[in-house]
């Protein structure tokens, strides 16, 4: 499978190997720079100093290390424009449900993530989104000069 998407870095955080390999190897194939990271810390050392377009990250890792690297990120102001796709065993509904009533859940002004996905993720359904996020980024950054009125 290729694709017309420029390389772009991609972050993938999980401390299941094979979620990472699977994720790895998918963004490979649509010529894309995925950088994985085993646990929370290494992943937010990693989200300073490569400064991925996206992130993917397994909520369900040990610890709540998932939905505390989640936190830092849409609580830190560097970190908090990189758009994070959660990945999750639990359906959407039952994990915001149970998150609302957590002292610092999503409810707690740390907003949802700009996409969440159950696992196993379809491939195709991973790959849009992270191209839909890449472009968002992109033109986050880059956007396009306004034209001046002419006469």
């Amino acid at each position: 499978m290729a694709s017309g998407l420029a390389k772009n870095r991609i972050l993938v955080v999980s401390d299941e190997a094979d979620t990472r390999i699977f994720l790895t190897n998918l963004l490979l194939a649509v010529n894309q720079e995925p950088i994985g990271a085993v646990d929370k810390d290494q992943g937010l050392a990693l989200a300073r100093e490569r400064r991925p377009k996206v992130i993917i990250l397994d909520m369900m890792m040990a610890g709540r290390d998932g939905i505390r690297m989640y936190r830092h990120l849409k609580t830190d102001p560097d970190l908090r424009p990189i758009p994070v796709i959660m990945l999750s065993a639990i359906d959407p509904e039952t994990f915001f449900l149970y998150e609302k009533y957590q002292p610092h859940g999503t409810a707690a002004g740390v907003p949802q993530p700009e996409g969440y996905l159950q696992k196993p993720p379809e491939a195709d359904e991973l790959l849009r989104l992270v191209g839909e996020l890449v472009c968002m980024q992109v033109c986050r950054e880059h956007p396009l000069p306004m034209r001046p009125d002419t006469p």
